[in-house]
Order: C-alpha cells, then structure tokens, then sequence
C-alpha cells in the first residue's frame, strides 16, 4: 500500500508515491489536462479516468492534495475550493484525502533537473511526513 502526493494544476497533475512511514518517497510522474484556470479545481471524467488507474497499478491508500496556502486576498476561496475537490476525489476513488500546504512546493521542484510536477507531488509528500511528526 502507497500513499499518493498530487500537484493539481490547470495544465498538468504531477503525482508521487510514498511508503506509508514516508522513508521512501517517489515522484512518478504527470498527466496533462487543459482546462481554463477559472475550472482548475474541478475533477473531470479525464482526470479520474487517469486517477483510477494510477490508484489501482500504485495501491494507494490515501491521497495527500497540495493546498496552495498564501496570502493572496483569494486565499479563503482557493482553500474552499481545493477543500471541495478533496471531498470529490475521496468520494469518486473511495479513498481518504487530506491537503497539506503546498507553498512553495512549484518553485522548488523547477530547481530540480527531473520532471517538475512529479518532483512537486513528492515535496507535498514530504511536507505531509513532516507535518505529521511535528504532531508526534
């Protein structure tokens, strides 16, 4: 069983897995979806279709969805909306969501020489552990 990171964007979803301790952490890769930048956080059947699948051949058994966590006078209703997807992916693929703050996830990940929006997905995992053992 694996736990899968995701960078959700209007362009491109990047994904990454991770070992449900964290120690082993993964970034996988991306799927493209083109959609105006006022429906970014809508789930689409193409979307889910390519979830579906990427839940099934990874085992996943929970997700953790990047909260773009700013202090944009928008903040508040990005944080609804990406709070509305979250509750459609875990009602669609049957399978607990939680956010965790994605800021600065995107910057951070161009650094890297691979595949941006994985390595994004991977550094929202990476921010989920850690967050989790400031709680312990």
């Amino acid at each position: 069983m694996s736990i899968l990171g995701l960078d959700w964007g209007a362009r491109f979803v990047g994904f990454a897995t991770a070992s449900p301790d964290g120690l082993v952490i993964t970034p996988r890769g991306f799927f493209e979806r083109k959609v105006p930048k006022d429906k970014i956080w809508q789930l689409f059947q193409k979307d889910l279709v390519e979830l579906k699948k990427i839940v099934s051949d990874w085992e996943i058994e929970k997700i953790i969805l990047g909260l773009p966590l700013t202090n944009s006078p928008h903040s508040e209703e990005t944080s609804s909306k990406v709070s509305a997807l979250a509750e459609q992916l875990s009602l669609q693929l049957q399978i607990p969501v939680q956010m965790v703050d994605e800021h600065l996830t995107s910057w951070e990940a161009k650094q890297s020489t691979h595949n941006e929006h994985a390595q994004a997905a991977a550094l929202i995992l990476k921010n989920y552990f850690h967050e989790k053992e400031k709680k312990i």
